[in-house]
C-alpha cells in the first residue's frame, strides 16, 4: 500500500472532503460506510494509490468513469495540484453533489452528466482524455469498453480491481486489443484495516478505438467482448 507523505494543507482538503462527503450521505446514498477513519483508509487512501503508477502529473487530463461519490477522481484531483480531471456519473443527484464538490474545493475539472456509452461516441469526449480511471463499476472488460474510447492514443486507463483482478484481466487482453488497448501492469495493494488485496491495472492505448465502440447502452455489460468475439 502507497503510504503518500502529503503536506498538511492537501491532507486538512481531503479529510474534509471526507467530512462534507459523511454529511451529504445522511440524506444521499453515496458510500454504504459511515465511520470517518474506515472512509479515509477505503476511498482516500485507495483512491491515492494511483499515484504509484506516476502517470497522474499537473499536465494531465483524466476522466473518471462512473464517479459516483467522486473516487478516485476527487482525491486526485485534490492531491495532484493543477490537474483537470472531470467526474463523470449517469445520475443527475451524484453529479450536482459532485459540482458542489469541485466548487467547494476550487477544482478545474467539469462534471459530465452522461452515460460512458454516450460519452464514448461524443466528438466533445472521444479520445480526447490522457487518463481515464475507473472504481467499483462492473466487470472488467465492460469498463475497458466504456473507458478505452475516452483516451488518447498514447494515453492510459487505470482501474481499480478486486480479488480476480490478474485472472480478469489475463483473460481480456484479445478483448483489450479489439479496443485498441494493451495490458501494461497489474499492481497488488492492501489497505489498512482490510486483508484483502486489491490490484490497480494499467491499460495504455497504443491504437485508435474502432468507431462501433462502446456498444450502445447495457450491451457491454449483458454481452462482454471477451464472451463474444472468439
Amino acid at each position: 500500500m502507497i503510504n503518500p507523505v502529503l503536506l498538511p494543507e492537501t491532507e486538512t482538503r481531503l479529510r474534509s472532503l471526507v467530512e462534507k462527503m459523511l454529511e451529504v450521505n445522511k440524506t444521499m446514498n453515496l458510500t454504504a460506510i459511515r465511520d470517518p477513519n474506515d472512509a479515509w483508509n477505503k476511498h482516500i487512501l485507495d483512491s491515492l494509490q494511483g499515484l504509484e503508477t506516476e502517470l497522474f502529473d499537473e499536465n494531465q487530463s483524466v476522466v473518471d468513469v462512473g464517479s459516483g461519490a467522486g473516487f478516485p477522481g476527487l482525491p486526485l484531483a485534490i492531491a495532484v495540484k493543477g490537474m483537470r480531471v472531470s467526474l463523470m456519473d449517469a445520475t443527475g443527484k451524484k453529479c450536482r453533489y459532485l459540482a458542489q464538490m469541485n466548487e467547494d474545493f476550487g477544482l478545474k475539472g467539469e462534471v459530465i452528466n452522461m452515460r460512458a456509452e454516450e460519452a464514448g461516441h461524443d466528438p466533445k469526449y472521444r479520445q480526447k482524455f490522457d487518463i481515464a480511471t475507473a472504481r467499483a463499476v462492473g466487470g472488467f472488460v465492460e469498463v475497458a469498453e466504456y473507458c478505452l474510447p475516452l483516451v488518447k492514443i498514447g494515453g492510459h486507463v487505470v482501474l481499480w480491481r478486486g480479488k480476480d483482478a490478474e485472472i480478469e484481466a489475463r483473460n481480456s487482453e484479445e478483448a483489450l486489443d479489439e479496443l485498441g488497448g494493451f495490458l501494461k501492469d497489474i499492481v497488488p495493494y492492501q489497505i489498512p484495516g482490510h486483508e484483502m488485496t486489491y490490484y490497480l491495472v494499467s491499460i495504455e492505448k497504443q491504437n485508435a478505438t474502432p468507431r462501433t465502440y462502446p456498444r450502445s447502452s447495457g450491451l457491454p455489460k449483458k454481452k462482454p467482448l471477451d464472451q463474444i468475439l472468439y
